[in-house]
């Protein structure tokens, strides 16, 4: 018998279907088989012998791993699919029948406390596709039982197991995926995309049970000072769930003007084969330099938000009596009554209008949180033939921050990353020419770039001709 055949008949496959039977077989299978290593497939599940083959070798070198997880770190542990675990480990404990909807991820989240396991997506197990999408869109029926029930009898009692063991601190890990959970709960109530509304008292229920969570989660972990992969939200939704977690009661919010570093979490070599360390350990925390001189958002010491990530979004922009009318909207990070927002034609400041017409989300039927959206009318009767450089900037303490622009909702035809150029009349728009730019800018030090501001130049036949021919003219409107 070979290598591979002795290993695949150590390897007990179970095919998962109805929730019952899968269950039920499962936990028999945990206890009663004779093989060393169980993997759980389903339908539409793409996994060869070698895919086993290799998460095998890998923990029989390493007999401190309890599991081998093939895939993406974001699609476990919400599912057992493809997970090639040890059955000696697995059998010490059971999938719970009581739980209606995650018992897959109780199951996977026990075994594994306090112990270590494999992450080798490299391995290439793929998932069947309505599950190889984005988890949070794969929703079960968006039922009272799916919030309150399971918040109870699953999430809460998990909580409550794991943070005893641990000098009542649940380790970083488990603190994503309450993230992660939650994050599922609150899509599935955005907006108008819920199945069904709850009453008042039910949805008030569902968000003190989120707040009692939340407590759990370090302000850290909710702000994503973390790199992480099963939880990435922008930051308005992260701000909502600590004004979640505090009611309302926010820390103190310090703002720094100076270089700022954001936190990451390193979990694994460049291979993707490193074995992970136990929870309580697992991701150490780590500073880097994430973005150069910006102005930092600071909580409780903690850094949240740099105005290095804003970035304006431009919806439209035309032509009309004399002016270059933008309308632009971004992030309300830095709020307006305290940060001074205006744009800069060459030396010359322009005032903007903020409105209301902001991108706008409602959770749980109110609204939660609104992009700051405004008007800024560029005069051009009065400007010389010269090549004039237009940028958006936020000032604070005599200092002064540019705020890139993207073009991608205003130009359909806009690839990712080019540059964007359009005529207006007898004038020509474009993101700049970074080399012929030079350091255009209120600050010496920094240097902006093609993405950061708009040029603005007089049409010609010549300079429209040599735009199309580098690919920067795109469309015409």
């Amino acid at each position: 018998m070979g290598y591979n055949e002795a290993v695949m008949d150590n390897l007990d496959i179970i095919i998962k279907k109805d929730r019952d039977s899968f269950i039920e077989e499962f936990n028999n299978t945990v206890s009663n088989s004779e093989a060393e290593y169980i993997v759980v497939l389903c339908e539409g599940n793409k996994m060869d012998d070698t895919v086993q083959e290799k998460a095998i070798a890998a923990l029989l070198n390493n007999q401190d791993a309890v599991l081998v997880v093939p895939k993406k770190l974001y699609q476990f542990p919400e599912r057992i699919e493809g997970v090639i675990m040890r059955r000696s480990a697995a059998e010490k404990f059971r999938m719970n029948k009581e739980l209606k909807f995650n018992y897959e991820a109780d199951f996977l989240l026990r075994m594994i406390s306090g112990k270590n396991f494999l992450l080798m997506p490299e391995l290439g197990f793929i998932q069947a596709e309505s599950e190889d999408r984005d988890l949070r869109k794969t929703l079960p029926d968006r039922n009272i039982d799916w919030y309150l029930e399971d918040m109870d009898k699953f999430l809460m009692k998990l909580i409550h197991d794991i943070s005893t063991v641990n000098d009542g601190k649940l380790p970083v890990l488990y603190q994503f995926y309450v993230m992660y959970y939650l994050k599922c709960r609150m899509d599935a109530n955005i907006g108008g995309e819920a199945d069904r509304k709850f009453s008042e008292n039910a949805t008030q229920e569902i968000l003190d049970k989120a707040r009692e969570i939340l407590s759990f989660v370090d302000d850290e972990v909710i702000m994503e000072c973390f790199e992480f992969p099963t939880y990435t939200e922008e930051y308005q939704f992260r701000r909502m769930m600590l004004f979640m977690k505090y009611g309302h009661s926010l820390p103190l919010v310090e703002v720094r003007p100076q270089r700022t570093k954001m936190r990451s979490i390193e979990p694994i070599n460049a291979k993707n084969t490193a074995l992970i360390g136990s929870f309580s350990e697992m991701y150490p925390l780590d500073r880097r330099n994430l973005r150069l001189s910006g102005l930092g958002l600071m909580m409780n010491d903690v850094p949240v938000y740099s105005s290095n990530m804003l970035v304006a979004t431009v919806h439209t922009i035309e032509f009309e009596e004399g002016y270059l009318r933008l309308e632009c909207s971004f992030t309300d990070a830095f709020d307006k009554d305290v940060f001074d927002y205006y744009m800069m034609l060459d030396d010359k400041r322009v005032e903007i209008t903020f409105n209301d017409k902001g991108r706008m989300k409602e959770y749980f039927g109110s609204v939660s949180f609104k992009d700051y959206s405004f008007t800024a009318m560029i005069p051009l009767e009065n400007i010389d033939s010269k090549k004039h450089t237009l940028f958006l900037a936020i000032g604070y303490q005599d200092r002064e921050y540019i705020i890139p622009f993207d073009f991608k909702e205003y130009s359909n035809e806009q690839e990712e990353g080019a540059m964007f150029c359009q005529q207006f009349g007898d004038w020509l728009v474009s993101t700049a020419d970074y080399t012929a730019l030079g350091d255009i800018t209120a600050q010496p030090s920094q240097r902006v770039s093609s993405e950061d501001c708009i040029v603005i130049e007089k049409y010609s036949w010549l300079k429209k001709a040599g735009k199309v021919l580098s690919g920067q003219l795109k469309t015409e409107k």
